[in-house]
């Protein structure tokens, strides 16, 4: 099986617990648990998303930068929901600091597969 994560055409950044961005979506904040140029994949066990469902947010970096984007959902599955960004999605520069920030703080992340889903999970369903 060929490995998916070759094929992305944009890095995707896996936060450790403690250094994700929150999604800010009017009255609700959610975890980011990964991000790219493209998209994202958050955490909302507790807001119901439909697939195909319009977002419009701001992601609030741990640095205390602001991002909006928007996009819609591409899919919904055990509480994450991924969202592909509409152009022009999320600066690269955003994507490039935060990464370079992780790593200086975190050397060996991201783990091979974690306890997290693996990065290639986001392309893998449109499941609602």
């Amino acid at each position: 099986m060929t490995d998916r994560r070759q094929k992305r055409q944009y890095y995707r950044i896996r936060y450790p617990w403690v250094e994700r961005p929150e999604l800010l979506v009017g009255e609700h904040h959610f975890p980011l648990v990964d991000c790219s140029e493209s998209g994202l994949r958050y955490l909302a066990d507790h807001v119901k998303f439909a697939v195909g469902q319009a977002v419009r947010a701001v992601i609030r970096f741990r640095t205390g930068k602001l991002a909006p984007v928007e996009g819609s959902v591409v899919w919904c599955r055990d509480g994450h929901v991924a969202l592909a960004l509409d152009p022009p999605g999320l600066p690269f520069a955003f994507v490039l600091s935060d990464q370079q920030r992780l790593r200086a703080l975190y050397p060996a992340w991201p783990p091979p597969d974690g306890p997290e889903f693996s990065s290639s999970d986001a392309e893998t369903s449109s499941d609602a």
